[in-house]
C-alpha cells in the first residue's frame, strides 16, 4: 500500500536565524553497539519520568533469536544507497526504540512501548517514509543549523553512549494527554487504517478491479472529524470531480461500485444521528465516512495508494464538514510549534504533511499528543495494536529545520468544531532567566470571542511563574473578573520567577464559564552561575568560565577600550538591549568551529536589539560567531557613520 499527500502550496515566514562564520561541528557516525547502549540508557530515563513504563522492559538480549535482525543485534534502517539513517532496537515483552545514526542529530527518534518492530525495509509504512525522509534531510541541514543546538547533540550521544549514563534531566516530566489516561498514549482513541471496513465504499480500481485503500489524507480526516464527532457534509454536484485515472465521482458509482451522493448522504445522515445520540459507528458508518472524507479532499483512488491534495483537505474540513476553523501551515516554524503545543494541550489533534521528493507520495499522519522531552505522538492511521501493525509511536519532530529542508511539509492546526469562547495570543510563551530574580513581564491577550460575556473564574500560573492584571501584584492567582463585550480583550501579565536553576515548564490555566479551561504553555529556562552584565559601559575579556552573561541593560564599548570574547562564551540579553561599539572602541568576538561565540536572546518571544557598529574603524573581529533572534536588521547587526 501507499499513500500520497501532495504539497501544499503554503508559506509562513520562520525565526531568524543567522550564523556568521561557524561551520557545523564535525560529525560522526554511530555503530550498533552505541545504539543499543542509547536505547538502555533512554528505557533507564524514561522509567525514571514515567509511571508507565514497566519496570521490567529492557533491550532484548543479544542472543534473543527476535533480535537478530543482523549481526550486531540493532536493525539498521539505510537509504537507498545503502547509508546508514537510523538503527532500530526491539525491546522485551514489546516496542522499539529508533536512534540516529549520526552524532549531529538526536540520539533518540522514536520509539513505542505498544508496538512490535517492524519490517524497516517496508517502504510503504509512514513511520519508514518519514524516518529515512527526516534522516536525510536533517544531515543535509547540518550547515544550517545553530551550532549549540549540533553540540547539545554531541553531548547527548556522548552521555548515552555510557553504559550506566545518569537519566535525570532536571525538569518536572509532563505529558499531555497524561500517561496512562487514554488506550492509545493520544488524544485519539482509534487506530484506524485504510483497508476494508474503511474502504468498502471507496471505487473500484479501473486498472485491476480490486477495491481502492482509503488514503492516508482522508484517514487522518476521518479519525480527526470522528474525535470531534462533527459531521455536517451534504454532497452536491458542484462536489462532482474525475480522477487522474479518469474515474467521475459521482457519475461512475455504478461502473465502479461506490455510493452516489444521494446514497452517501444518506449514510452520513445515520453518522450525525448517531454522533448526537453519543452512539458508536458500525462499519457501514465507518465506511460511509472515509469515503466522504476522500470526496472532499477530491481523492485520487487506487488499488496501489490513494493521494490528495492537503490544501484540498483544509478546505474539506471548512467548506463540506462544517468546521469553524482550520489553518494550514507550510513549515514547522517556531511559531508553528508554539501553535501546535497550543492545540495538544487543549485537546485539538492536528495533521502533518510528510515531505516526499516527487510531491506525489508523502503521507499525511495525526499528532494528537506531546510531551516535555521533546516527543510527539504520531498516529499512522496504519492498523491496530501489537502484533499486527505499527499504528502509533513517539517521535522528536524536526523542530528547527530550515522549511525546505523539513521533512514535514504540512501543518493543519486549529481545527476546531466551533468557535471558542476565549482566544488567548500569543499561543505559548518562553522565558529565560537568573535563579532568585524575576524577569521582565510579557503579555498575554485573552479576547472574549463568544456572543456574550466572558466570565474569567480564575487564571493559575505553573510553578515558576507570577501573574498580574495590573504589573503590579504578582502571584500565583489571578481571581474572578469579566471581559463584557464580543471582541473585546484582556491584558494578563506574566514574569519568569525561579528559584533555583533548571527548566520550567507547565500551563498557564485561564478557568472560565464555570467549568470550562484554557491551556497556555509556558516555559522557562534558569541558568545558574555566569555574570550578570549591568547596562553602561564594557570592557576587558569574557571567558568561558564565567559564561553565560547576562546583559540586563543596554551596553556599549567603553571608548578607548577592548571587549574580547573568548570561545565558547554565551552572551544573553535579557531584555530588548544592544551592544554598541562606537568610535576608538573594539569587539574581539574569537570562537572555534566547536566553541563559538553566541550572542542571543534570554526570552525569544521579545529578541533584542543586535549589534551595533558606529564608526567604529576596521578593527572589530567576529569569528566563528553566532547571532540569533536579534529584531533588529536581517543579522542582528547594524553599521552606521559617525552620527556625532
Amino acid at each position: 500500500m501507499t499513500c500520497a499527500v501532495h504539497r501544499p502550496v503554503a508559506i509562513v515566514m520562520g525565526t531568524l536565524f543567522v550564523l556568521l562564520c561557524c561551520p557545523a561541528l564535525r560529525a560522526d557516525s554511530i555503530s550498533p553497539e552505541q545504539a543499543r547502549t542509547a536505547a538502555s540508557a533512554f528505557l533507564r530515563a524514561r522509567q525514571f519520568r514515567s509511571t508507565q513504563a514497566s519496570p521490567w522492559m529492557s533491550v532484548l538480549p543479544k542472543d534473543s533469536a527476535a533480535a537478530e535482525v543482523s549481526a550486531s543485534g540493532p536493525q539498521a534502517i539505510c537509504d537507498s544507497d545503502g547509508t546508514v539513517l537510523a538503527y532500530a532496537i526491539d525491546l522485551e515483552p514489546r516496542g522499539f526504540v529508533v536512534t540516529s545514526a549520526d552524532t549531529a542529530i538526536a540520539p533518540i527518534v522514536a520509539y513505542s512501548l505498544r508496538s512490535a518492530s517492524a519490517d524497516w525495509s517496508d517502504v510503504r509504512h509512514p513511520l519508514y517514509h518519514l524516518l529515512t525522509q527526516d534522516m536525510r534531510r536533517r544531515l543535509a541541514a547540518q550547515d544550517d543549523l545553530d551550532s549549540f543546538d549540533a553540540g547539545q547533540n554531541h553531548t547527548q550521544w556522548s552521555l548515552y553512549s555510557q553504559p550506566r549514563a545518569a537519566t535525570a534531566q532536571g525538569q518536572t516530566f509532563e505529558q499531555w494527554p497524561p500517561e496512562g489516561s487514554t488506550s492509545t498514549g493520544g488524544w485519539l482513541e482509534t487506530v484506524w487504517h485504510q483497508d476494508a471496513p474503511y474502504n468498502a465504499f471507496c471505487p473500484l480500481d479501473p486498472v485491476d478491479g480490486l477495491r481502492s485503500y482509503v488514503g492516508c489524507v482522508a484517514t487522518a480526516m476521518a479519525q480527526v472529524i470522528h474525535y470531534h464527532r462533527l459531521c455536517n457534509a451534504v454532497f452536491r454536484e458542484s462536489d462532482s470531480y474525475t480522477m487522474v485515472s479518469g474515474i467521475d465521482i459521482d457519475d461512475d458509482y455504478v461502473r465502479y461500485d461506490f455510493p452516489s451522493f444521494g446514497e452517501l448522504n444518506a449514510l452520513l445522515a445515520t453518522v450525525r444521528l448517531k454522533y448526537g445520540a453519543q452512539a458508536d459507528l458500525n462499519h457501514t458508518d465507518l465506511a460511509a465516512l472515509n469515503f466522504a472524507c476522500g470526496v472532499a479532499s477530491r481523492m485520487d483512488y487506487s488499488s496501489e495508494g490513494s493521494g490528495a491534495a492537503a490544501y484540498d483537505m483544509y478546505k474539506g474540513m471548512i467548506e463540506t464538514f462544517g468546521f469553524h476553523s482550520a489553518v494550514l501551515i507550510g513549515d514547522l516554524s517556531e511559531q508553528t510549534v508554539s501553535t501546535l503545543h497550543e492545540n495538544l494541550s487543549n485537546r485539538l489533534p492536528v495533521i502533518l504533511g510528510i515531505y516526499s521528493p516527487d510531491g506525489m507520495s508523502g503521507h499525511a499522519v495525526v499528532c494528537d499528543g506531546y510531551n516535555t522531552d521533546g516527543e510527539y505522538h504520531l498516529n499512522f492511521g496504519w492498523g491496530g495494536f501489537y502484533p499486527d501493525r505499527i499504528a502509533d509511536a513517539w517521535y522528536r519532530l524536526p523542530v528547527g529545520i530550515p522549511a525546505s529542508l523539513n521533512a514535514i511539509s504540512a501543518v493543519l492546526v486549529d481545527v476546531r468544531p466551533k468557535a471558542p469562547d476565549i482566544e488567548a495570543r500569543p499561543t505559548a510563551l518562553s522565558f529565560r532567566g537568573i535563579p532568585g530574580q524575576t524577569s521582565e513581564a510579557l503579555t498575554l491577550t485573552l479576547k472574549n470571542s463568544g456572543t456574550g460575556v466572558l466570565s474569567i473564574d480564575s487564571i493559575e500560573s505553573p510553578d515558576g511563574f507570577v501573574i498580574s492584571r495590573t504589573d503590579s501584584q504578582y502571584s500565583d492567582r489571578i481571581g474572578a473578573f469579566q471581559v463584557p463585550q464580543s471582541g473585546q480583550e484582556a491584558v494578563i501579565r506574566i514574569k519568569f520567577s525561579p528559584a533555583s536553576a533548571g527548566a520550567y515548564y507547565g500551563m498557564l490555566a485561564v478557568r472560565y464559564h464555570g467549568g470550562q479551561v484554557k491551556f497556555v504553555p509556558l516555559d522557562g529556562v534558569a541558568t545558574s552561575g555566569g555574570t550578570p552584565v549591568e547596562p553602561g559601559g564594557v570592557s576587558g575579556t569574557w571567558s568561558e568560565a564565567g559564561s553565560p552573561y547576562y546583559v540586563l541593560g543596554d551596553i556599549h564599548v567603553t571608548q578607548g577600550r577592548e571587549l574580547v570574547a573568548e570561545p565558547g562564551v554565551r552572551i544573553m540579553f535579557m531584555g530588548p538591549y544592544s551592544l554598541t561599539v562606537g568610535r576608538d572602541a573594539r569587539l574581539r568576538a574569537r570562537g572555534t568551529a566547536a566553541r563559538p561565540v553566541e550572542f542571543t536572546a534570554g526570552n525569544r518571544q521579545r529578541g533584542w536589539e543586535g549589534l551595533r557598529f558606529v564608526a567604529s574603524g576596521q578593527d572589530d573581529v567576529l569569528s566563528y560567531c553566532s547571532i540569533t533572534y536579534a529584531k533588529k536588521a536581517a543579522a542582528g547587526v547594524i553599521a552606521t557613520a559617525d552620527e556625532g
